[in-house]
């Protein structure tokens, strides 16, 4: 159609005459038909890049513009040759969907992408009909089209494609109207065109306010669905079925047939969908109940495994505690020995310095000094106390070896000292005989007498000065034994005597210094000394045992936490772990849908920018592949590899998405150089130029070299702008504009330049004009500076987040060291918790501060941190084989421990049986006793009655009574009883004989 009124149109020109006017009008279509070639062509060859890009939906919406170009101007081939790629297009986009897709969406988001793909090429084959009525003239049919386009993209709600559908119906129009001009003579046809024209637009109007209408119930409808969306996902189906039945009546209303069928479908899909849900629920009540049933079943298993660890725990608990009786009953016997060799050592010392201090008195010293002994005494109790392994106790006696060394050397002193005042003694006394002999009778007997009265006397001072200080003494020694008695029983409730006895020593100096006794000025100084260093010691000791206290008290509060919470732990153990596990899922579907939002967010204003012909540059897939590479690796700490498999697959798709985006941002700034080429070298440059131009003699160099001056500045002016313009364009500039200088001050400065220039020369309209262009790079001098100093506030605000961000990690990082620091002084203290080593957390904080300095670009910093890392690696690994010997330690120790337990038992037992015997023994001796006293008694009644029958001059008869005496005597081996039996006998045999030679006398007379 068009082309047989352009041969028309043609032959009627063919015909007319030349007409200046024609030959303008047909060179302008000519122009306009190479532009919109040229612009159809550049079109194609985007699309074609973006297709390389794998941006299919995109290159076909730019084929189908060039479609639109192409038919303009008439170009059928064209217009076939890019409809057949954009079939080919197709092909290739659903063969690489098949590729590439790897987990396909399910359910109903399935169905909806399906319905909205075949609606989308609907309305593109519909606007494809559309176009190509409009090439046959048929407009009225192609707007009704374009109608039926408009409704398919409002029930999609596509707001872009229904914009670009827009410009479709108004070029539509334009081409109408083109058409209805092309037609020269008026005939009844045109003014009925123009009638139907006028109607058209009064329909036109008519549809305009309709389709307002219409927009208004679609945006309440649409606003009723969300809701009901939003009440189906909250399970609330009642109210959801009620706003979609509203939504339904919205759209039946203004005669939506494919919503109200899709909302009618829904309706019916809700209805099984509740019907499902309150069964799943009721299912889900009898599941629990079973479950709670099920659990309390196990609950009563694991009580009573409970009640059974209980008794296994009580019994091994009295076995432990009857095992560190034995250990207390050894430690008591072990601390008494001690005490004894202590308490030994100590009588030694105090009668070998009583001794000492009252033979000095008499000007004499004990022979052998048993300082010596002493030490050797506390060098054994040291011994012992190593090889029980109390070595915190062995600093005491080391401290008392030192002071009995000290002793010892100051016993060498005095001995020396008292050996040189003998001989000086004996050297006066021989001086005092020579002097004597000297001496004149002539002094007085007064003097003699006062000199003999004051002698005694300061030797009476002197003794008893030496009386108070042995007494001082002793009682210093005497507390100073007490307190370390204490001490080594464990008594840190007592007061330190230490200072109080400093303070009668420094007394006692003082005494002896106003009284000249140097020497014993020396050694009270030398055991102040002893008793300073003594108390330091004693501080230290005391913090060591506080900080002892306070560590078992923390022991034991741990210790009865975990008691506490054991049963605790071990009943609600499933439940937790479950309660974690869903916590888990809930937390990883959370960042998934947050990470799936930032990338489908990019992506549709990727599209719009493409419709637009932008690019955006800075695209979210780094972070979105990072957050993914988070999500896999928390998956797979978790022992799911199958998911972490899926995560992995995402982060490779976001790998070729970032990859096709670099690759189109390279094609897409080859384009626009290629562009500005094409720009730069079809510009057609504006330069001013003097109304009317003479032709140029000598007499005018001078205004020429004017001319020429203002034009160089102005051209200068034109390029530095245009060059910083286009460095903001392309960003090149724009990431770091305050390193650059502004050019619009100095392009100001050479236009008021060539202003004047121009004045010169009496160029006034010229130099009239560029007062526009000052002004106008004036206007622009304001935006720069107010572009750059939003630059300079962004740039100063990055460089406070970046120092904040360093400061930060350097505490983390401090903090990290500090916490290694604690733990070494543990270690090094010999406490080993059993809480973990804390260098692998502190690898991990180094790791990321690592990646925090790389964030800011802290690139040597970051470097730095990987010899701290493999620093604390290797202390990791030394603390393990430092924990490792420490194991092995432990376990000797238990075994030894074990050993001397067993020996500890056989000695006891031993001792009971020993004990038992000696009972035994004892009853035995009771009994022997008993009934020796018994025989005795029994024998020395007979000997009583033996002493009647004496008494009576019975002699046969008393010796019959002594004689059986004398057997009980024998059967209890009683040697005096029967000793003192035979000489009763013989006593009785002898006065027996004297009685009857005495009645024999009697009886002569």
């Amino acid at each position: 159609m068009v082309k047989k009124n352009n041969e028309n149109s043609n032959q009627n020109f063919d015909n007319e005459k030349q007409d200046p006017t024609k030959e303008a009008f047909f060179s302008d279509l000519m122009d306009k038909e190479e532009e919109f070639a040229s612009e159809a062509y550049e079109l194609v060859e985007h699309a074609l890049n973006l297709i390389d890009s794998q941006f299919y939906d995109d290159g076909i919406e730019i084929l189908r513009q060039a479609i639109g170009l192409y038919t303009q101007i008439n170009r059928e081939e064209e217009i076939k040759a890019v409809n057949e790629k954009i079939s080919e297009v197709y092909l290739l986009k659903e063969k690489t969907f098949r590729e590439v897709e790897i987990a396909p969406k399910e359910g109903e988001e399935i169905q909806a992408e399906i319905v909205i793909e075949d609606e989308l090429k609907k309305a593109e084959q519909l606007i494809r009909s559309a176009k190509e009525l409009e090439e046959r003239k048929e407009f009225e049919a192609a707007l009704d089209v374009y109608d039926e386009v408009e409704n398919i993209f409002e029930r999609l709600d596509k707001p872009d494609k229904i914009e670009n559908l827009y410009n479709l119906i108004e070029d539509c129009y334009s081409k109408k109207a083109e058409f209805l001009r092309t037609i020269k003579e008026e005939t009844p046809e045109s003014k009925a065109l123009v009638a139907e024209d006028e109607l058209k637009e009064e329909k036109i109007q008519e549809f305009v306010a309709a389709k307002k209408r219409e927009e208004e119930v679609t945006s309440q409808a649409y606003e009723i669905l969300a809701q009901a969306a939003e009440l189906v996902n909250a399970h609330e189906y009642e109210r959801a079925l009620k706003l979609y039945s509203e939504g339904l009546n919205l759209f039946k209303k203004i005669n939506w047939s494919y919503e109200v069928q899709k909302i009618e479908d829904t309706i019916i899909e809700l209805e099984k969908e509740k019907v499902e849900y309150f069964r799943n629920l009721e299912k889900q009540k009898i599941d629990k109940a079973q479950k709670i049933e099920i659990q309390m079943q196990q609950e009563e298993i694991i009580e009573q495994q409970l009640r059974e660890r209980e008794e296994q725990e009580k019994a091994a608990k009295l076995e432990r505690l009857k095992e560190l009786e034995i250990l207390k009953m050894e430690e008591d016997y072990f601390k008494a020995q001690i005490g004894n060799m202590a308490s030994a050592a100590s009588k030694i010392a105090r009668d070998y310095e009583l001794a000492m201090q009252k033979c000095i008195k008499d000007g004499k010293l004990v022979e052998k000094c048993e300082y010596p002994q002493v030490i050797e005494i506390y060098k054994k109790i040291k011994k012992l106390l190593i090889e029980k392994g109390w070595d915190s106790e062995t600093a005491i006696y080391d401290n008392t070896i030192e002071i009995y060394n000290q002793k010892l050397e100051q016993d060498k002193k005095v001995r020396q000292i008292e050996a040189e005042k003998a001989i000086k003694q004996k050297e006066a006394e021989e001086m005092l005989k020579i002097k004597k002999e000297d001496i004149e009778v002539s002094i007085e007997e007064k003097q003699l007498k006062t000199l003999d009265e004051e002698q005694p006397q300061r030797e009476i001072e002197i003794q008893n000065l030496k009386k108070d200080l042995d007494d001082m003494i002793n009682r210093s020694e005497r507390l100073t034994r007490e307190y370390e008695i204490a001490l080594r029983q464990g008594r840190f409730e007592l007061k330190c005597p230490y200072l109080e006895i400093i303070k009668i020593y420094e007394k006692t100096r003082q005494m002896v210094l106003e009284r000249r006794m140097n020497a014993e000025a020396v050694i009270i100084t030398s055991q102040i000394n002893v008793y300073i260093k003594k108390m330091e010691k004693d501080k230290r000791l005391r913090q060591i045992e506080a900080d002892k206290i306070e560590k078992q008290k923390k022991a034991a509060e741990l210790l009865k936490v975990g008691k506490r919470g054991k049963s605790d732990t071990e009943r609600l153990k499933n439940i937790e772990r479950k309660k974690e596990q869903e916590e888990f899922r809930n937390y990883i579907s959370g960042m998934i849908d947050k990470t799936e939002k930032i990338a489908r967010d990019y992506e549709l204003a990727k599209r719009k920018a493409y419709r637009k012909g932008e690019i955006i540059k800075n695209t979210p897939y780094l972070e979105v592949i990072e957050k993914y590479k988070q999500i896999r690796d928390q998956v797979q700490a978790r022992g799911w590899n199958e998911q972490a498999k899926i995560y992995s697959n995402q982060i490779k798709i976001y790998q070729e998405k970032l990859e096709k985006h670099e690759k189109l941002f390279e094609v897409e700034a080859k384009k626009a150089q290629r562009q500005k080429d094409i720009e730069e070298m079809h510009k057609v440059k504006k330069v001013f130029k003097p109304e009317k131009l003479k032709e140029i003699g000598p007499e005018h160099k001078e205004e020429n070299m004017l001319i020429d001056n203002a034009m160089s500045l102005i051209n200068e002016a034109e390029k530095n702008v245009k060059s910083y313009e286009l460095g903001l364009k392309t960003d090149i500039l724009k990431r770091d504009i305050l390193s650059y200088e502004s050019p619009y001050e100095k392009a100001i400065a050479n236009y008021e330049k060539a202003q004047e220039l121009f004045r010169k020369i009496d160029w006034k309209n010229e130099a009239h004009r560029l007062n526009e262009s000052i002004n106008f790079y004036k206007e622009k001098k304001e935006k720069d500076d107010t572009l750059r100093d939003k630059e300079q506030k962004k740039f100063e605000q990055k460089k406070k987040e970046v120092d904040e961000t360093a400061s930060e990690i350097f505490n983390i990082i401090q903090d990290a060291d500090h916490m290694a620091q604690e733990y070494e002084l543990k270690i090094k203290a010999g406490i080993f918790d059993n809480e973990a080593p804390p260098y692998e957390k502190i690898i991990d904080i180094y790791r990321e501060a690592r990646k925090r300095f790389e964030k800011i670009n802290w690139k040597e910093e970051s470097t730095k941190l990987l010899d701290s890392i493999e620093f604390y690696k290797e202390k990791l690994e030394k603390d393990k084989k430092i924990r490792s010997l420490e194991a092995e330690k432990v376990k000797q120790r238990e075994k030894e421990l074990l050993i001397q337990q067993k020996l500890l038992e056989k000695a006891r037992k031993e001792q009971e049986k020993l004990l038992k015997e000696k009972k035994k023994s004892l009853l035995l001796r009771k009994e022997q006793s008993a009934q020796f006293e018994a025989q005795k008694d029994k024998a020395f009644t007979v000997i009583d009655r033996a002493n009647l029958e004496l008494d009576k001059n019975n002699f046969e008869a008393a010796i019959e009574l002594y004689k059986k005496s004398e057997i009980i005597f024998t059967d209890i081996n009683w040697q005096e009883g029967l000793k003192m039996i035979k000489d009763s006998i013989t006593a009785i045999t002898s006065k027996q004989k004297a009685f009857e030679l005495e009645q024999k006398a009697t009886k002569k007379n």
